[in-house]
């Protein structure tokens, strides 16, 4: 499998913070959990980096309001505004107007003769 070039390191060059476990520790937890799969598809990455993306969401919320904010959705809400942080699925942030994640970037792929090809503008 192809490993993209995420990392504490590539976070910290692009003043990024780091959060969660590095792409090793997670297909390590990965082959931990599903044993029987020769490796993770993409969509268990992405919902890995999301349960990352909202534990990070949780303790800003919980910084900036108390105790009860972490049980409070409209505060866990509020607490994505601003949050940018780097996982080992890439960049994450969202936009505070949409909700819908504008961090990651991501490729348009298309079929062309039997192959695939990267169309991203």
């Amino acid at each position: 499998m192809e490993r993209a070039p995420y990392s504490p390191q590539k976070a910290q060059e692009l003043w990024l913070q780091w959060a969660g476990p590095t792409t090793d520790e997670w297909l390590s937890l990965f082959k931990q959990e599903c044993p029987n799969l020769e490796s993770p598809a993409y969509q268990a990455a992405e919902t890995g980096a999301a349960v990352v993306y909202l534990v990070e969401a949780i303790k800003k919320a919980y910084q900036l309001y108390g105790s009860d904010a972490v049980r409070d959705s409209d505060k866990v809400r509020e607490a994505f505004n601003g949050l940018k942080i780097m996982t080992f699925f890439g960049p994450l942030e969202i936009d505070p107007a949409t909700g819908k994640q504008i961090g990651h970037p991501m490729l348009l792929m298309q079929w062309q003769e039997g192959e695939a090809h990267n169309i991203s503008a």
